[in-house]
């Protein structure tokens, strides 16, 4: 009885600073973006690199991207990932192509294609004006944005370049607008880790009751010694 109940007081002094962290990590999802409302503007230049300056602060997978266009339909667009590295952005995921319909706010799954769809805090997300199985077909701007920007982010343009994940983009071009395009993020879901813990311990509690059951029986199946013969 005395082991378990140290193992059930360690068990809890291990799970109390575990759980205090977790509760100071913040929330479990995060959208980042300009509010997805109809505003006045559309790129011109045809399959345009954009990327929104700001970053994600938390680690998870992208899970839903959205954007606002009313313009008419048949335009494509792609969502990306970069990491920015020092002054450079390196591009780390490409997503499916979208085809918008021109019915406003549209969301869709990030459904990567290639790279990676998980961030880490400081990374970026991003688009490009484009569809097509490899990425060849240019249209104009399918977000709307305004400019200038109104809470001073804006975005960071790279021309009409090659896309391919690992590919160093550069500082690019500061511009100063607001796209109406967002990009959410969930944690990974992972067990509460006073649950791991207990669980673990739990675990060990029930080999230690196997343990001494099985010595009882050994001993119990021992027969008592006979009489001492002379």
């Amino acid at each position: 009885m005395r082991a378990v109940a140290l193992l059930v007081l360690l068990a809890w002094v291990l799970s109390a600073p575990i759980q205090a962290a977790l509760m100071e990590g913040g929330g479990n999802q995060e959208t980042v973006g300009d509010a997805l409302i109809d505003r006045f503007f559309n790129d011109g230049t045809n399959g345009a690199i954009f990327l929104a300056d700001e970053p994600f602060s938390i680690s998870g997978f992208v899970t839903e991207w959205a954007f606002f266009d009313d313009d008419g339909a048949g335009r494509h667009v792609s969502p990306m990932l970069f990491e920015k590295v020092g002054s450079d952005h390196i591009i780390r995921g490409i997503g499916n192509p979208r085809t918008s319909d021109g019915s406003g706010v549209q969301r869709f799954g990030f459904d990567l294609n290639n790279g990676t769809s998980a961030v880490k805090p400081g990374w970026f997300f991003g688009w490009v004006d484009r569809g097509g199985p490899t990425y060849n077909i240019y249209n104009n701007g399918v977000a709307d944005f305004s400019s200038p920007s109104g809470d001073g982010t804006g975005v960071v343009y790279f021309g009409s370049g090659s896309i391919t994940v690992g590919l160093n983009k550069g500082a690019g071009t500061p511009l100063n607008r607001d796209y109406s395009v967002q990009f959410t993020v969930e944690k990974l879901a992972v067990p509460e880790p006073s649950v791991a813990v207990f669980m673990f311990f739990g675990f060990a509690l029930i080999r230690i009751g196997r343990h001494f059951s099985a010595s009882n029986a050994v001993q119990e199946d021992v027969p008592s010694p006979g009489p001492l013969s002379s």
